[in-house]
């Protein structure tokens, strides 16, 4: 009985598609009735947890283990058939840790929405919000066997066939087709792409009428794209085979795979529908570390393909008596064809397939192509799994922190930047992978923090926010501070004997109701507070010079936000010690609500940012101001932490000063710096050939970061134990740490 509520997504199911439905409940009967009714598609099996409290007799009902028995190649997908998108998470879930591939899951709010007939059926018009792997490392949600167990599996047969794209070899590259996005670039000429694309369908129709089969050649598709262009049919084809050979990959776990094959003795054959004729496939493969294979059939030179069966036929020709295992990524073409024409398989899911619905949306397409592309090829190809502060740096961190380092790079050239001084601890990272990235540009990394902010530029020039940063948050961390030691954790013991004056007393405990008799007991003593630093002052002129050197045009680097750090150092090299000409101000966003922020900074300059601020990408800034109750500052600062403690500032005789050294947090950040800097190191490497792809917008950075803000749950997951100071403290053994768990309970998130 049909539940008029809800509706199957027959636009997101092929018609005629073999599937699975989750849930034997009114939304999966629901669904069960209305695929038979229209015979839109055949129902395997019905998954669900109580198959014998379903009721359901018209299909077989099983277990989740006892669907892992089902080879994945009988069906295309599993469709989860529950209204509530929590449990079809949580179902979701279920399934991939079960070792159902990512890719063959599915799930649309079946709630009825618009009546447009489909096979006589109203179809729901799908808000398919994607969302980040939020339970933990993504490379883990399947389990591929082990390259020694799949070498063994295969071992069992007399031959050995492998499928190319997709398979032995993988494209960094969202769909295959944006290679020709690329070359479109190369060639200079607007709207290749599409007359790429319109020519071979156009010259597969051709072959069609003519010959009975799709089958052509690259020279067959060029000599048309030659006829609409006018580019040279042999320039054109030399251009796309080069490209082909400059993006394709070897899969790492195949490639292992391959080589153990080829050691034992196995008798091994490459088999593809592909336009490329043999001599590029072979010169593809062989750049790609594929050799010793026994024969290479591709569907171009036998005028049939795989998914017909008839460059099957060809193969068990050739291999007559023997048994044969097909390896392949594609369920039609690898699977159902080659099982049709008598031989065994392997299916190999697509690392495509997989990533794509745990990827971001918004980036421009072809930033949007070559990150999805890298992260997809890097956590799903199955020779390796990571941790989740592994993934959180390459998957949301790398592309902001490359495309920064590419911007500050840029700007330095431009305005002859002589020397960047990244501010320490945020710039670690920045700094390790600018290094990394150019040569040409002599760097410094500077110990800096708030606290030196305050001591050695606001206590001249922002006393306001000098008493508002060190006595509020003094008050707030209600550790049993006293007055007494708040005085002497800021050198200013001194001031001790005029307590009595201002109804205070040294063993007093800071409360709310002390911050305005210690506010004007500063004030009204603000020369003895100055002298207080001034001997620290002179020790950092000393600092400064030393790291400035020579340099007269210094960039100063930092994340963000108020931007009063950046502006302190400005001001201390330019105006008071006078060690520079000119200092820029870059950062990798700017925060116009943080006190000590002034709107003005961006406009004329003094500030300039690269990710977001209130009149650039301000779409963004609204995201990242407005959502999760202020806090998304702090998720973005876990790219940046270091693994050394905060700088205080100098002790008496010019020894520098540390705060609270969180060792807890240390693994946690190397891990996630080594997921940044793999990504930077790996995206450099592998578009170094077609360089305009480094310039990342910040818009771009900033789409993977706005992705995983969407849902706090990976947060709450894995870093809910990373601790952060939340307040600035004289005293480093009193000093608040909160963990990011405590910060989002009094969020109220």
């Amino acid at each position: 009985m049909e539940d008029p509520r809800f509706i199957f997504p027959f636009g997101s199911v092929r018609k005629g598609a073999k599937i699975v439905i989750y849930g034997g409940g009114i939304v999966g009967k629901t669904f069960l009735h209305q695929v038979a009714r229209t015979n839109h598609c055949q129902v395997v099996v019905v998954c669900d947890r109580a198959p014998s409290q379903t009721g359901i007799q018209e299909v077989r009902v099983v277990t989740i283990p006892e669907l892992m028995k089902i080879d994945p190649s009988e069906y295309e997908t599993v469709v989860i058939a529950n209204e509530l998108e929590h449990i079809a998470e949580s179902i979701r879930i279920d399934l991939e840790k079960a070792g159902i591939p990512a890719g063959k899951i599915q799930w649309h709010n079946p709630a009825r929405r618009v009546a447009n007939k489909v096979n006589d059926v109203p179809t729901a018009r799908v808000n398919n919000v994607r969302l980040p792997y939020l339970k933990g490392a993504e490379s883990k949600i399947i389990h591929r066997p082990t390259v020694v167990r799949m070498a063994v599996d295969l071992m069992m047969y007399d031959v050995v066939s492998f499928d190319i794209f997709d398979t032995l070899i993988l494209r960094p590259l969202m769909h295959p087709v944006d290679l020709f996005r690329l070359m479109e670039s190369r060639l200079g000429y607007p709207g290749f792409y599409n007359i790429r694309r319109n020519a071979e369908q156009k010259v597969r129709e051709k072959s069609r009428l003519c010959y009975g089969n799709m089958e052509v050649t690259l020279a067959d598709i060029w000599k048309e794209v030659e006829y609409k262009t006018g580019i040279p049919a042999s320039k054109g084809m030399e251009v796309e085979i080069e490209y082909e050979m400059r993006y394709c990959l070897a899969n790492p776990y195949m490639k292992k795979v391959f080589d153990i094959l080829i050691e034992q003795g196995k008798t091994v054959i490459i088999v593809s529908d592909m336009y490329l004729t043999k001599e590029p496939m072979e010169r593809l493969l062989k750049k790609a570390g594929y050799e010793g294979y026994e024969k290479l059939y591709i569907s171009c030179e036998y005028h049939t393909n795989k998914r017909s069966g008839g460059l099957y036929e060809y193969v068990k020709r050739d291999y007559e008596g023997k048994s044969i295992i097909h390896v392949g990524d594609n369920t039609e073409s690898d699977i159902q064809s080659a099982r049709r024409a008598g031989l065994s398989t392997k299916f190999y899911q697509n690392v495509h397939d997989m990533g794509n619905r745990y990827r971001t949306d918004g980036l421009s397409r072809l930033i949007e192509s070559t990150y999805d592309g890298l992260v997809n090829v890097k956590l799903h190809n199955g020779v390796e799994s990571y941790s989740p502060y592994y993934e959180y740096g390459y998957i949301y961190g790398g592309l902001y922190i490359f495309g920064f380092c590419q911007w500050i790079h840029r700007k330095a050239q431009e305005e002859g930047v002589e020397k960047i001084l990244f501010v320490s601890r945020d710039g670690a990272i920045y700094q390790k992978v600018f290094s990394y990235l150019f040569s040409d540009m002599a760097t410094e990394y500077l110990l800096w923090s708030r606290i030196c902010s305050l001591k050695y530029f606001d206590i001249k020039h922002n006393r306001a926010d000098f008493l508002r940063r060190i006595i509020r948050p003094s008050v707030r961390m209600q550790n049993g501070q006293t007055v007494g030691s708040f005085l002497e954790e800021w050198k200013l013991t001194d001031l001790k004997k005029y307590l009595l004056a201002y109804d205070l007393e040294a063993h007093m405990e800071l409360t709310e109701k002390l911050n305005k008799p210690l506010d004007d007991l500063l004030i009204d003593h603000w020369d003895e507070v100055e002298v207080a630093y001034e001997e620290e002052r002179r020790y950092l002129k000393e600092y400064l010079a030393g790291k400035i050197g020579t340099a007269k045009k210094i960039a100063v680097i930092d994340i963000g936000w108020a931007g009063s750090g950046t502006k302190a150092i400005k001001y201390l090299l330019e105006k008071e010690y006078n060690l520079a000409d000119k200092v820029f101000c870059w950062q990798a966003a700017h925060d116009v609500r943080t006190w000590g922020s002034m709107q003005s900074d961006m406009l004329d300059g003094t500030i300039e940012s690269y990710l977001f601020t209130d009149n650039l990408n301000k779409n963004c800034f609204d995201v990242h101001t407005r959502t999760n109750r202020s806090t998304n500052n702090i998720y973005m600062e876990i790219f940046t932490q270091d693994t050394t403690p905060s700088f205080g500032g100098y002790g008496d005789n010019g020894e520098c000063l540390f705060d609270i050294v969180e060792t807890e947090n240390y693994e946690m950040i190397r891990e996630v710096h080594k997921g940044i800097f793999d990504f930077c190191k790996e995206y450099n490497e592998t578009f170094a050939m077609d360089s305009y792809l480094y310039n990342v917008s910040g818009y771009d950075a900033y789409m993977p970061i706005r992705f995983i803000l969407r849902n706090l749950s990976f947060f709450k997951n894995n870093f809910g134990n990373m601790r952060f100071a939340r307040f600035i403290s004289g005293n480093s053994k009193k000093q608040l740490l909160q963990t990011i768990s405590q910060i989002m309970k009094r969020s109220g998130l």
